[in-house]
Parts: structure tokens; C-alpha cells; sequence
């Protein structure tokens, strides 16, 4: 528990509060607060004028800032060590200096304090500096709560629950823990190119891929350095390409080499990308929730904080990309109509129409008013399209573009989520194909578990083979988050990588990449310091 310096100098509380008064703008409201309410006695000092323990491991974790994926410079971590060795260099013959040297170490260690806070919960940059597509971030917590917390709790505990606030970031801190220890040790090895590696070959160049996949732990450390690709080295490269949302055949193919061969640099740097977007997360997504992981392609429904539905997903093309973004899904469409929207409208549809006046019909649009009356199809025209006096929507049927089921949130991006009758494009591994809504493979099952209460399943079946149009309000909305994480530690503890199909990783990075650096000693910061 941080202490207080009852039997301090009288005169230090005299110099923070001068100290704190000059302070810049921000963080200084805060500071104010914080020791106005305890009279201006020291929060790091001890009453032999040296730092405590909690100020002892406070400095100990801004010097390993990297550990949070932050930059110890952002943290005054060079003053704070010239302030530290000034003050152990000067006795009792000059107790004025050292008062004022001991106060400027005090207000240093809590305005970094408080920085740090701040970077933890909320972030180092904001969303929209490098993404105009995220539209998802919490609100800025109340640093001076969180200080109060750790008079109570300490440092190490602040931090450890503030790391285990933010779903998924704790388990990220950890993983870029052991990836900066890999580092540090020289990295993995390369595998040269060369031919397909699967079950039987014979080569040097497996037993390069043997303590390849020992370094990530796809497969156990051992003796056994031979030249054979036998069983426990397929399921090493099983076990990778899953983690790597790759297809899943244990060979060692151009795509799988090509992975394998991504240097850890790299990997730590999606690491702090991905834990700066947990920053911007809110603290819990709720007990009932769906989440489309976009570079995942998958969507997963979760009922009192369990997994309870997975299924492949298909998102927006690079070109028309998904936007990051949460909303309350309120209501079903079964057998909906495709108001077909006017870009798709003037750039595919139209052309089509011009060069066949049957391609409209065959695939069952019709022209319709702004009322949703029908019009003849002599009123199709580009003009018309553009001011907005007809619109072209696809009849409900088993070929209409949104497929059987439509699952509706509204919101200000004009997504949602819907069925799909081109099952096939399922089968590819990165599914990028959309205009910006999310396909689901399984419509029913997602019916069903949004019903679960309202609609056994022979009641949607039987709903869905009658053609006819109906809404379907939920009697429970449950929020939707559309995220984009390309790093995670899944359920199982498995760490997961996917390839940045819209670019934002690199994005990111060109922003954080200025404000960070490596660690060198990696230190764990959820080990309690000792004083020194």
C-alpha cells in the first residue's frame, strides 16, 4: 500500500504545492485534487527522505514501459534517475536543495504516473488520428478514481487490474512479454526456400523448421533434431497454421514458408497495435453479445460471457471496407427484400440492364417508387436512379443477394448482417468479397440463437419456406461490436495471428512506430519489485 511521510520535512508539502501550481495544463487538475486532499504529504517518499516501495516500483515500471507496450522516454524516466542520484548525493548540509530535489522526484513520479494511466485506459493515440473507419472507442476513465485506487491497492495491483479491465489486453501484455524475451535471444530461425515440405521428406532445411516452431511452442522442444518431416513435426505445422488462420493441411507450402518466415520484429509490432486498439475498447462488451472479428472472417455470439456460436463470416472488400463500429441489433428479416443500393445501382446494374433488358427479371428486381410501389421498367433510367425518384430492389427468394434471413441494427453506416445464397465463397480462407455487410454462413443458427426464447427451430424453417416477408423483434436486443484485431489470445490460450486485409496494422504502426521503442531486458510487470 503506498504510505504517507508522516515526520517528512515541513517544508515539502510548502514546495509540491508551488510545484504542482506551475505544472503544465494537463494532468494538473488532477494532481491539484489528488494531494489537496491529503494536505500535500509525499505519496513515494519515505520519512528517511528516500523512495519508498511503492516508489521504488513505480520507477522500476516506467523504466520498463515497453512491458505495456509504451515508451519509458514518454515517462521523464532519465530525470527521474538524475533526480534520484542528486538526492542520495546530498547529506543534511544542504537540506533546502534537497527538499526541493525530493518534491520535483514526488510531482515527477505522479504526473508519469498519471501519463501512464492514461496511455493504459485510453490509449496512446485516439482512433481517429489513423483510422477514419473506426467508430468505437470508450469514454476517458477518472484518473484521480484510479490514483485513490492505488493508495488503496498499490501500483502492481492498479496496473494488474487495469490490464485485466480492457477483454483480451492481458493475456496481449503477456504474449508481447515472451515475444520481447524471443527477441532478445536472437529471434527464431528462417527456413530457406526450396520445395514443399510435408510428411516423409528428408532435408536440412527440417530441422531448421524443427526449431522454428519449438520458438513459438507449436511443438515441443527436444533432442530429436533429425532431417525426417514425421508426425510430431506435421502436427507442429498443424498447429501453426490454425493459429494463423491458415488452411489447416500440414504442409509447408509458399503461404505457410511465407508465415513461418515473418521475422519476430514484425510480430511485436502487431502485438502494439493490437494492444493500443485494446486502449480504445471498452472496459466489458457485457455478459450477451455478437462480435465479427473482421481480419478473422468470423462471427461469434456469446450468452452470460460463453461462447455459444462461432461461423465463418464474410466482410467488405478492401475497396468497400467494413467499418469498426457498435450498434444494437433490434430485429429479423425473414425473406427480405434487396433495396438495392444507388451505387450498385449505377455501377453494375444499370450497365447490365443496358447491354440485356432480361437481366432484371431473370434475377427478380423490380423498379420501384420511393413508396415501394412498383413502376414500369421504362423508368429506369441513370437520371431517375440519381435523383432519387426510383429505387431497384430484389424480390425475397431463394437467389436474392441477402438470402433467407437479414439481421438488422440500425445505425449510420448502413450495415448489417444477412444471408447469402453463394455459399461457395465460404470455402476461401480470407473472406474479403463484400460491399461492407457481413454474410454469415449459418443464418439459421444465428436465428436461433437470437430467438432462443420466441422461435424453436422447425418455427423458423417453417417460416422461412413460406417466402413471405416478416419482422421479427427481439424481445432482448443484444449489442453487435464489429471489431478489427489481428492479434488475440483465443479461449484455448493459444496466441492467434491474422494477415491486415485493409492495411490499418501499417497504418497504426506509422503513428505509434514515433512514440515507441523495444525493450531490451524485458522484465515481468506483474511481479511485485522489491524496494531496492
Amino acid at each position: 500500500m503506498v504510505g504517507s511521510a508522516q515526520g517528512q520535512e515541513i517544508a515539502i508539502p510548502h514546495v509540491l504545492e508551488d510545484l504542482i501550481d506551475d505544472m503544465p495544463e494537463r494532468y494538473r487538475t488532477e494532481l491539484t485534487e489528488i494531494y489537496d486532499d491529503r494536505q500535500y504529504e509525499p505519496l513515494w517518499l519515505s520519512q528517511s527522505q528516500k523512495l519508498n516501495a511503492e516508489g521504488q516500483t513505480l520507477l522500476q515500471i516506467l523504466k520498463g514501459a515497453e512491458q505495456l507496450g509504451l515508451n519509458p522516454t514518454d515517462y521523464d524516466y532519465s530525470e527521474l534517475q538524475w533526480l534520484q542520484r542528486t538526492n542520495q548525493l546530498f547529506s543534511e548540509e544542504r537540506p533546502v536543495f534537497r527538499t526541493n530535489v525530493l518534491a520535483r522526484l514526488e510531482v515527477v513520479l505522479s504526473k508519469n504516473f498519471l501519463k501512464m494511466l492514461d496511455h493504459v485506459t485510453s490509449g496512446r493515440l485516439t482512433p481517429g488520428q489513423t483510422n477514419e473507419k473506426w467508430y468505437l472507442q470508450d469514454e476517458r476513465p477518472l484518473l484521480t478514481r484510479i490514483m485513490l485506487q492505488t493508495l488503496e491497492t498499490g501500483v502492481t495491483a492498479t496496473l494488474d487490474s487495469l490490464a485485466g479491465a480492457h477483454e483480451g489486453y492481458k493475456p496481449l501484455l503477456h504474449a508481447l512479454e515472451e515475444y520481447l524475451t524471443i527477441k532478445a535471444e536472437g529471434g527464431w530461425p528462417a527456413i530457406p526456400d526450396g520445395p514443399l515440405l510435408l510428411k516423409g521428406t528428408n532435408s536440412e532445411r527440417v530441422k531448421v523448421l524443427r526449431r522454428r516452431l519449438a520458438a513459438t511452442g507449436d511443438m515441443k522442444e527436444g533432442a530429436d533434431h533429425t532431417k525426417i518431416f514425421d508426425q510430431e513435426v506435421m502436427e507442429g505445422v498443424e498447429k501453426f497454421q490454425s493459429r494463423h488462420g491458415l488452411a489447416v493441411d500440414g504442409i509447408v507450402g509458399p503461404t505457410t514458408l511465407h508465415t513461418l518466415n515473418i521475422p519476430v520484429e514484425s510480430r511485436i509490432q502487431q502485438l502494439l497495435v493490437n494492444l493500443e486498439r485494446r486502449r480504445w475498447m471498452p472496459r466489458t462488451l457485457g455478459p450477451d453479445y455478437i462480435v465479427v472479428n473482421i481480419p478473422d472472417f468470423r462471427l461469434m455470439a456469446y450468452r452470460d460471457g460463453t461462447s455459444q456460436l462461432e461461423m465463418p463470416v464474410i466482410v467488405g472488400k478492401p475497396m468497400t471496407q467494413t467499418p469498426i463500429f457498435t450498434d444494437i441489433l433490434e430485429y429479423l428479416v425473414f425473406n427480405p427484400y434487396w433495396n438495392v443500393p444507388i451505387s450498385i445501382v449505377r455501377d453494375e446494374i444499370l450497365p447490365k440492364f443496358q447491354e440485356d433488358p432480361t437481366y432484371l427479371a431473370e434475377r427478380n428486381f423490380e423498379v420501384v417508387d420511393v413508396d415501394e410501389q412498383p413502376m414500369d421498367i421504362a423508368h429506369l433510367t441513370s437520371e431517375n436512379i440519381q435523383n432519387g425518384t426510383i429505387r431497384i430492389r430484389q424480390k425475397p427468394g431463394p437467389n436474392n443477394a441477402l438470402g433467407l434471413v437479414k439481421f438488422m441494427f440500425p445505425n449510420d453506416h448502413a450495415i448489417y448482417l444477412h444471408d447469402t445464397p453463394a455459399d461457395h465463397l465460404f470455402d476461401a480462407s480470407e473472406r474479403d468479397f463484400s460491399h461492407g455487410c457481413i454474410r454469415v454462413e449459418r443464418p439459421t443458427d444465428l436465428a436461433a440463437f437470437l430467438l432462443n426464447e420466441q422461435w424453436n427451430q422447425k418455427d423458423i424453417v417453417l417460416a422461412l419456406e413460406s417466402s413471405e416477408r416478416r419482422v421479427i423483434k427481439l424481445s432482448q436486443a443484444i449489442p453487435v461490436y464489429i471489431l478489427y484485431f489481428t492479434v488475440w489470445v483465443a479461449q484455448d490460450g493459444t496466441l492467434q495471428f491474422r494477415h491486415d486485409p485493409y492495411g490499418h496494422d501499417d497504418r497504426l504502426w506509422a503513428a505509434l512506430r514515433p512514440l515507441l521503442s523495444l525493450a531490451k531486458n524485458p522484465i515481468n510487470l506483474f511481479r511485485q519489485h522489491s524496494a531496492g
